[in-house]
């Protein structure tokens, strides 16, 4: 059967209301279900979704979505270890070396500790928040529209919820930590002695620019991770 308007709409409403709380395993049921109803040429469409709603229960769909997460999860230390050791390789070692390059030659740019602390710091945050939006778009969009209900939270992307402090994964987050310590010393130290004079004068000047770099190749692998993301196994 051809749906029209207002059955894609019911459509979604109905899946909305199997509480499906991540957008690939809500899409993948949906799928199911538009796949199944577009195949049928001689049940009426009410009788189509009432056998499907017995499969695709909200119990089994919470299943399906707490399998999905746990195996993004297990899968992403090894990825994020891939992705990031691809960097090094012949074919990306030009783009590597342009972004130590250009992170090492920012002590020269800006010379005052602060400016050059509280710019890399934005420069981070500004990173996360690109790459956050660059893998909602890299999503593959459905050619159907979504509907949801004012009274429900529309679903997340579990690539970007399953991020795994395991193994090669636990080293983004630690990097991070290490580009923070500097921000703190600014202004809990003295800027003219102690740890605070040896961490921003060459060459510990330097580390700060080399974990930026460090950072910026990471966010690479996490966007590709995520980006090249396996797809929910729905029956």
């Amino acid at each position: 059967m051809k749906l029209n308007e207002q059955q894609i709409k019911e459509l979604h409403y109905r899946i909305n209301s199997k509480q499906i709380q991540y957008t690939e395993v809500r899409d993948e049921v949906l799928d199911h279900y538009q796949t199944a109803l577009e195949l049928e040429q001689e049940r009426p469409f009410e009788d189509v979704l009432a056998e499907l709603d017995k499969t695709f229960t909200i119990t089994y769909c919470k299943e399906v979505a707490e399998n999905y997460i746990k195996e993004l999860r297990s899968e992403y230390p090894f990825l994020i270890k891939r992705k990031f050791l691809e960097m090094f390789e012949w074919r990306r070692l030009p783009l590597t070396l342009i972004i130590f390059s250009l992170g090492l030659s920012v002590p020269y740019l800006l010379p005052d500790p602060k400016k050059l602390v509280h710019l890399t710091n934005a420069f981070i945050l500004l990173m996360f928040s690109i790459e956050s939006l660059m893998i909602e778009y890299s999503y593959p969009k459905k050619s159907f529209k979504h509907h949801y209900r004012t009274v429900d939270d529309p679903p997340r992307l579990a690539r970007l919820q399953s991020r795994s402090l395991r193994g090669w994964g636990i080293f983004p987050a630690v990097t991070a930590i290490f580009l923070m310590i500097p921000l703190f010393v600014i202004y809990l130290g003295n800027l003219e002695e102690g740890f605070a004079a040896y961490l921003f004068t060459p060459p510990y000047i330097y580390s700060i620019c080399f974990l930026t770099g460090v950072m910026v190749l990471f966010q690479i692998a996490n966007f590709e991770v995520s980006r090249d993301r396996m797809k929910p196994f729905v029956r």
